[in-house]
């Protein structure tokens, strides 16, 4: 799956814009940064696109986009007990890194389960499809 086109840049830009109430000038100046970054990025890919963990999130980014939220939902409640219980002992930035990895793990496992019995059969199913309509076209056709 090929992510050449994509602009690494694009979480940050919209983190700034969450945070910040930007000026016009600003905003103007940042479009700008983040459209000739894109355009670089487009041009010359970033090597570490290739690597081989960041291929498999890729390939696996629709099953972590629909899972990312409800597990998010569902971890708020014992992450919230992890942080209390554990923020005493090893501090907070401790503590929320183990809750942060925890629920990127649990995202990135739910999400390979997903991709595995869910949207991987879609994609073969929509082949066999595709494949059958193009076998009836050409026999309808001769």
């Amino acid at each position: 799956m090929g992510s050449e086109g994509a602009c690494p840049l694009t979480p940050l830009v919209i983190f700034h814009f969450k945070l910040t109430a930007a000026p016009f000038a600003l905003t103007a100046l940042w479009g700008v940064l983040f459209a000739v970054l894109c355009l670089w990025f487009t041009v010359r890919p970033l090597s570490m696109l290739r690597w081989a963990p960041l291929q498999y999130l890729g390939e696996r980014s629709y099953s972590l986009y629909l899972v990312h939220f409800p597990m998010m939902l569902l971890l708020m409640t014992p992450m919230r007990w992890l942080l209390v219980t554990t923020e005493p002992t090893i501090g907070t930035a401790w503590a929320t890194a183990i809750a942060i990895a925890v629920v990127y793990a649990s995202v990135v496992l739910v999400s390979a389960i997903s991709y595995r019995l869910i949207e991987r059969p879609g994609m073969e199913l929509g082949r066999h499809f595709e494949r059958r309509v193009a076998t009836a076209k050409s026999s309808a056709a001769s």
